[in-house]
């Protein structure tokens, strides 16, 4: 009828309004036939009057979708971990891996365990600390002892171990893949191929030489070329007169090839051979320099010489006398920093500089480079701080292997300037921490005879130079 239509039109209206925006509001209307009253309902065919029924919406449905934007979150790069590769190189394995560079990067640890699959530092210790973010190689051997972890000493022939390398960032570590190698017992010669042999050149030989200094011998060699140098063992032998490495141990493990030079004492400890611990004073021994090759290892001559009991003084010839400037005193100092103790010192800048020692002692208040042995030895003059950890192994001195927790230990770092002529600093004494700690500054106190530099900075600079320390002897001297 014409009611039904009438009202099936308002539905939809109001439908409409319903899910449409309508602004401004309109007035909708329909025409519909509405019979009069009492009026039969007409056919069809029959025409009838018409009205008018209007529908006006009352109020405005107004639809609408503001977008809202999604916040972008700047999210830091992930650092890289380092991909390790192994082979094994005679009774060596030789290690690999890509170098990091992240500008926040601050070295690498080659990590080892026996019994976990996945080893990371600090949780399973390591072998060899780096700092050169280009010195992406190391050796194991069976002469390194190992810092903490599962190991107990030194890596066993025969024995299956679990290899990776840990990167450290300012702000994290990030520990790579790792992989499973067993040490080789004895040298393993790689197949010659069938086809024409091209003869390799033969590798350069070194010629150490070798003076007293001091209570020390100072030795120097000539500084190897070769494309494929990988660094110098520095051999010495009490019985052997044609010491080599790795029959007679090492005393130092040098990867920089211009670093030709080296001084023993009686303070750093040897690893192998026939030492057993430290040089004696009054001790004749033999003395050489193997430089190590990726295809080989090239013992140099030896010498024989005695190890001095007393300082020696040289002769001066009675000429006109030129005073040498005086050396620049390092200043230190040392906070806590959670687990660990940072030590900072300024940037040496004296045309002689060899390095700096960072000296620990538990005893003394203003320990000194060699008397009290070391536990760092940079060659970079830019490094110009340390990290010092739970696991660190210490050479010589008083302290026993490495700092133990709750223990005072006085801090301090010695200049050594050429011919290897120590200046110690100022020393900073601390407490080791044993749990996560607040930064805590300390003052320090300038030791008899020198004086701190005033105005320079303590804050220290990621250094490029390797310092690795294996079991407490660092591969530089």
């Amino acid at each position: 009828s014409g009611l039904q239509d009438a009202y099936l039109s308002c539905v939809r209206v109001r439908n409409l309004i319903t899910n449409a925006a309508v602004s401004p509001s309109p007035t909708l209307s329909k025409t519909v036939t509405i019979p009069p009253a009492g009026t039969p309902t007409p056919s069809t065919t029959t025409p009838v009057p018409t009205g008018t029924i209007s529908v006006t919406p009352t109020a405005t449905v107004q639809i609408s979708a503001t977008a809202t934007p999604v916040a972008t979150t700047t999210t830091a790069p992930a650092h890289a971990g380092p991909t390790v590769t192994g082979t094994v190189s005679g009774s060596t394995i030789a290690l690999s891996w890509n170098a990091i560079t992240d500008a926040d990067f601050l070295g690498y640890k080659v990590v080892v365990s026996k019994n976990n699959a996945n080893p990371k530092y600090p949780d399973d210790g390591y072998m060899y600390y780096i700092t050169d973010r280009n010195h992406n190689y190391a050796t194991l051997d069976t002469l390194t002892t190992y810092s903490g972890g599962d190991i107990g000493g030194k890596l066993k022939a025969g024995q299956t171990y679990y290899i990776s390398i840990t990167a450290l960032y300012s702000d994290s570590k990030v520990t790579g893949n790792t992989i499973t190698m067993t040490m080789p017992a004895v040298a393993t010669t790689s197949p010659t191929p069938t086809a024409t042999a091209t003869t390799a050149t033969p590798h350069t030989v070194p010629t150490v030489a070798g003076s007293v200094s001091g209570s020390t011998i100072a030795l120097t060699w000539n500084a190897i070329t070769d494309a494929d140098f990988q660094g110098y063992k520095v051999v010495v032998s009490k019985n052997n007169a044609n010491p080599k490495y790795p029959d007679d141990g090492y005393m130092y493990y040098i990867t920089d090839r211009n670093h030709n030079y080296a001084t023993l004492d009686t303070t750093t400890t040897y690893n192998g051979g026939d030492i057993g611990g430290k040089l004696q004073p009054g001790q004749a021994y033999y003395i050489s320099i193997t430089a190590i090759y990726p295809d080989s290892k090239v013992a140099g001559n030896a010498i024989t010489m005695t190890m001095p009991s007393v300082a020696t003084t040289t002769t001066t010839v009675a000429t006109t006398t030129t005073t040498a400037p005086p050396h620049t005193v390092p200043s230190v100092s040392a906070q806590v920093s959670g687990t660990s103790v940072v030590v900072n010192w300024q940037k040496i800048t004296d045309s002689d500089f060899l390095g700096y020692k960072v000296v620990i002692s538990k005893n003394k208040d203003n320990p000194v480079y060699p008397t009290d042995g070391y536990m760092f030895w940079i060659t970079s003059r830019d490094t110009t701080s340390a990290t010092i950890t739970e696991s660190d192994g210490y050479n010589g001195g008083d302290i026993g292997g490495t700092l133990q927790p709750g223990t005072s230990y006085a801090f301090s770092v010695t200049a050594l300037y050429e011919p290897y002529t120590p200046v110690a600093g100022n020393a900073v004494r601390l407490t080791f921490p044993a749990t996560t700690t607040p930064v805590t500054t300390t003052t320090s106190t300038t030791p008899s005879g020198f004086s701190s530099s005033p105005g320079l900075s303590s804050e220290g600079t990621s250094g490029t130079t390797t310092v690795l320390a294996e079991a407490g002897v660092p591969a530089v001297m």
